[in-house]
């Protein structure tokens, strides 16, 4: 007798809940690096300035309301819209702005939305002459998130597949086509 149909269904009870109808989200996170760094002993960047301008295009046919939010508390997503062709940027201001007015802040601006953006940010750094030292552009890719609802807890026992598939039980057929071969009851 082949076990193979009896590890597949197995292994369906170990898939993570998610409704049918859920649906991803592309996620962009992009590095930031702004404001002036004294360098001294322990610090994340050498001494200067530094500087990032996340630039968005929208290259859909349609406008977008997608989210923005800066990976450190409060954790807050913020809306931003544009239509279709449209860019924007998120520049260190705005980043520092959330952030409390850090006069130094490196982290992660991080991006969600259901339609593909062009996202790429500009780094530049200020050396202690005053003009720029450095200069570099990083297009950021995304990466598929699944929206998952949380799992619920119950006090139920875990559904473990019957050693003799009920469908083979009931009907005399086992096969990969057999419409209920994954009803649960």
């Amino acid at each position: 007798m082949r076990k193979t149909p009896l590890l597949a269904i197995g292994m369906l009870a170990l898939l993570p809940c998610r409704p049918a109808h859920a649906q991803d989200t592309l996620e962009y996170a992009v590095k930031f690096v702004c404001g002036r760094s004294s360098g001294g002993p322990g610090a994340p960047v050498a001494p200067g300035t530094y500087f990032t301008s996340i630039n968005i295009h929208n290259p859909n046919r349609d406008s977008l309301v997608f989210q923005f939010k800066v990976a450190a508390p409060p954790f807050q997503f913020f809306p931003l819209v544009l239509r279709s062709d449209q860019a924007l940027s998120v520049t260190c201001s705005r980043i520092q702005k959330i952030l409390g007015g850090a006069p130094f802040a490196e982290g992660f601006a991080v991006f969600h939305s259901r339609l593909p953006l062009d996202v790429v940010a500009v780094y530049t750094a200020m050396g202690v002459g005053g003009l720029v030292s450095t200069e570099e552009v990083v297009r950021t890719p995304a990466r598929t998130i699944a929206t998952t609802p949380a799992c619920t807890t119950t006090t139920a026992k875990p559904w473990i597949p019957d050693t003799f598939p009920p469908v083979l039980a009931r009907h005399g057929v086992w096969g990969a086509n057999t419409s209920d071969i994954f009803s649960v009851g």
